[in-house]
């Protein structure tokens, strides 16, 4: 049980990183008239998010695999949530985009080493479930986020839309410093019967490898993996499939709603959260515990031998993430014509083949890596 809650809470620091991304998103117009910008450029500010929360990992990864998963988690919320309470009280553009740079970063700590803590819980037999737990509140961060900021953007304005998470996120950071122990296995440690006490696990006396330093090789260790196969495929399709199956929906939702079907800011949060939040939650129903089962039955037939491949079966169902994406472009296409539930039902449907993929990629890449 403690175990369960552990992973909980690291799949709601993934959660926050993208909510708090997101939050924003059906605000564009009115963070654009704020600013003087166009509707495109004022999504810069989720774009330049989602890079550094990509680039961070570089950076964080290799440290918390030497001094730790869980310095990393706290240091990197509170980076993110102190710079989203100061996006809510800039009054310039280059402040909030200098403020979401930093955000990124700090964000990224939860979605770059959330995996490997799944890992560090669970065996292989296992972790498809559990895994599945930290994908979903990874992805459906985002998709929540909309139903909230839309109502927030609109009663109290939208720089409420980047204070609030961050409260929120700090909030959570004050729960961590008590309930969030390290979970970085030491070899050493355990040939030694060197045994840990859980306030030995808070106050970082077991965060680091006692065997181990940090070098810069460490950090272009993440490129050594670029000659694997099993690890560059499956990142390249989860990158496009993120990138179609959410990202697309995020940056041009609020302005192709705004325009072609005159919704409010509310509306448009409610469009962008509830039928990608709907089809997520579907996509994983028939996802992680799926893949868990395909090992089973594979090492059944294999004399108990299990593999990461029968994981990748599965991806069949995320066939539905780029047919979803083509119902809601020709939806919107002929919008004088179809109602704005054509859209949604393209939008659910994308999102269902969205979570499938995050599922199956990320629990076969962490267990060829293993």
């Amino acid at each position: 049980m403690w175990k369960l809650f552990v992973a909980l809470q690291i799949s709601w620091l993934a959660f926050l990183g993208n909510f708090a991304a997101a939050v924003p998103n059906p605000a564009f117009v009115s963070i654009s008239k704020s600013f003087k910008l166009t509707v495109v450029q004022a999504s810069y500010e989720l774009t330049v998010y989602i890079i550094f929360a990509g680039i961070g990992p570089f950076l964080i990864t290799p440290v918390a695999n030497v001094y730790g998963r869980r310095p990393v988690y706290l240091a990197g919320n509170l980076l993110a949530g102190l710079c989203n309470v100061i996006a809510g009280f800039v009054g310039s553009w280059s402040g909030l985009l200098v403020t979401r740079v930093f955000c990124g970063i700090g964000s990224g700590a939860a979605a770059s080493i959330g995996a490997a803590t799944i890992c560090d819980l669970y065996f292989m037999h296992e972790r498809g479930f559990y895994m599945g737990i930290f994908t979903l509140f990874l992805t459906n961060g985002a998709h929540l986020a909309p139903l909230v900021g839309g109502y927030i953007a609109e009663d109290l304005g939208w720089k409420y839309c980047f204070s609030i998470p961050g409260y929120i996120q700090l909030a959570t950071l004050a729960l961590n410093l008590v309930s969030l122990p390290e979970t970085l296995y030491s070899r050493k440690d355990q040939l030694d019967h060197k045994e840990h006490s859980y306030l030995d696990l808070l106050l970082f006396k077991a965060s680091r490898l006692t065997d181990r330093k940090l070098y810069f090789a460490d950090f272009l260790r993440p490129f050594y993996m670029l000659k694997y196969a099993a690890i560059v495929i499956p990142a390249i399709y989860y990158m496009t499939a993120f990138a179609y199956g959410t990202v697309l929906f995020a940056t041009t939702g609020s302005s192709i709603f705004t325009k072609l079907y005159h919704f409010n800011v509310a509306q448009t949060g409610l469009m962008l959260s509830i039928p990608l939040t709907i089809g997520c939650l579907i996509g994983e129903a028939s996802a992680g515990w799926v893949t868990d089962y395909m090992v089973y039955l594979y090492a059944k037939r294999h004399e108990g031998h299990r593999k990461p491949e029968p994981r990748l079966n599965a991806l069949l169902l995320a066939l539905l993430l780029p047919l979803g994406v083509i119902i809601d472009g020709v939806c919107i296409q002929r919008h004088a014509t179809i109602h704005w539930i054509g859209p949604a039902f393209g939008m659910g449907i994308a999102c269902f083949g969205l979570q499938v993929a995050t599922t199956v990629t990320y629990s076969y890449c962490t267990d060829v890596s293993d």
